[in-house]
């Protein structure tokens, strides 16, 4: 586990954009003080196998609505409110957060208590990973939602605070200014845009290299 884990670091430390994968260890690794909720879909799962151990403990939350992906903005609102000693950092997918968009209303009480890290893939990415995505004719626009839809303008209605990030350094910057003491009393909307094809190729990419360093005789 421990060589899959370093194979994992390094792989994702070369990549020359900002992936899927790179954000869940981010938003693990750089949530210190503050209570993680994580999305259902693509973040839970890439939570699970990207989100390396830290010196620092971690209060995961999570909450599976329904259908899987409703009610996690407002999940997020609440345990803001519920959590009075800490701030809370919601990763959530496109998808999730736009079928919530009714809560955002609901953020004027959350004072600066509350990250939303999205990640906008254009549409539901985890459907690339299934057969469905065998069959192009199918898969959109009934199973992945395709959108065009960016969340620089629903934070500007809103009045979050608004960051879009391309980099890991610029996310870590990013979710430095949202979680620290910044004076800031908006909450923060911060957007990382991705390929989804690029990043079923990407998650295809570090199995194998789990893959091989599994295999591998363990050192004397």
């Amino acid at each position: 586990a421990e060589a899959c884990a370093q194979q994992l670091q390094r792989a994702l430390s070369d990549c020359p954009s900002l992936t899927e994968p790179q954000v869940a260890w981010a938003c693990v690794r750089n949530t210190q003080g503050a209570a993680l909720l994580v999305g259902n879909s693509m973040p839970i799962r890439d939570v699970d196998r990207f989100g390396a151990p830290c010196d620092h403990g971690v209060l995961c939350l999570g909450n599976r609505g329904a259908s899987g992906i409703d009610g996690l903005l407002s999940t997020a609102i609440g345990a803001s409110h519920a959590l009075s000693d800490r701030k809370v950092c919601l990763l959530v997918g496109d998808v999730s957060l736009l079928h919530d968009l009714s809560a955002f209303h609901a953020l004027a009480n959350a004072d600066n208590k509350l990250c939303i890290v999205v990640v906008n893939n254009g549409g539901g990415g985890i459907f690339s990973f299934l057969p469905i995505a065998q069959h192009p004719g199918l898969l959109s626009p009934w199973f992945d939602s395709r959108h065009a839809q960016g969340f620089q303008g629903v934070a500007a209605a809103f009045r979050l605070e608004y960051a879009q990030v391309a980099t890991a350094g610029d996310l870590r910057a990013a979710l430095g200014r949202a979680l620290g003491n910044t004076g800031s009393s908006a909450p923060w909307l911060i957007e990382v845009q991705t390929d989804p094809q690029a990043n079923v190729e990407l998650h295809r990419q570090l199995e194998t290299l789990c893959q091989e360093a599994m295999a591998r005789p363990a050192a004397p």
